[in-house]
């Protein structure tokens, strides 16, 4: 995932300054210790910074179409404050697509994407929940749909976007930071032991060794070529270009092949209604 803009950025503060924050903005008799230590009460941490960060919404049914919101960063199994600070639980699409289709008034699906992106964790099965719907699912970029977020948008029967909207960015993203220099700079040297045979176990902050190196190389590429193979099981005629992991504004993305419409949500909602 390249997180090209993203409209709720993880903040640097302390544990205390996050809970002062938001006890100012809680209901009155609202213990923020247990907020915290229960997952039942996500909603209530999100409510709580919805005053500073935009929020994901509910799942929203109007003239039986469901909005279901892909909303930040995706992840697997995020906590409160995770979710707190902007970002989605693959479940939680998982479980709103769920209850479109056990909800007779619902008749399709829209995904709303404002998305950077997500992590491999937990993406297969989302799009995989998104083929299995009984109900039609269509696409509508509202900001952006790239990385993992147009893997998702991928696995729709269709992909409108906003006039400014940006799509794309096929491509699977590893980062690994080598502390070795810092830390020897601070006189320090971190030493690591493995049991034998398991040369490619490494350790966060220290230099890979070429057996290593190799190995994360060809995770990474096996993981790229999965998203390539989702794109194309889906859109097969997109340009080869996309796979250099651009992302394209709208016009570029329909010469691309990446869409199939530009318009508004509601444009798109009275087709779907239709």
């Amino acid at each position: 995932m390249i997180q090209l803009h993203n409209k709720s950025p993880y903040w640097a503060i302390s544990q205390d300054g996050m809970f002062r924050m938001m006890e100012a903005s809680l209901p009155d008799g609202v213990d923020i210790s247990l907020l915290m230590s229960n997952k039942d009460d996500r909603k209530w941490v999100r409510d709580a910074l919805s005053l500073y960060i935009n929020q994901r919404p509910d799942m929203q049914i109007h003239n039986g179409v469901a909005e279901i919101h892909l909303h930040g960063p995706m992840i697997t199994d995020g906590s409160p404050v995770d979710l707190a600070m902007g970002a989605t639980d693959y479940a939680e699409i998982i479980d709103d697509i769920e209850l479109a289709n056990f909800d007779d008034e619902v008749k399709s699906i829209i995904l709303v994407c404002n998305t950077p992106g997500g992590t491999v964790q937990g993406i297969e099965e989302t799009y995989d929940a998104i083929l299995k719907s009984e109900k039609p699912i269509h696409a509508y970029v509202e900001t952006s749909a790239t990385s993992a977020g147009y893997y998702l948008a991928a696995a729709c029967e269709s992909i409108t976007v906003s006039p400014s909207a940006i799509s794309g960015n096929i491509g699977t993203i590893l980062s690994y930071w080598d502390l070795t220099d810092v830390y020897e700079s601070m006189g320090a040297k971190q030493e690591t032991f493995t049991n034998a045979g398991a040369d490619l176990k490494g350790t966060f902050g220290t230099r890979l060794s070429d057996s290593q190196r190799e190995f994360v190389q060809a995770m990474v590429d096996e993981m790229g070529q999965q998203f390539q193979n989702r794109v194309l099981e889906n859109r097969p005629n997109v340009d080869a270009e996309v796979f250099r992991a651009g992302w394209y504004t709208a016009e570029k993305a329909g010469a691309l092949g990446l869409i199939d419409a530009v318009g508004t949500m509601e444009e798109l909602k009275e087709i779907v209604a239709r």
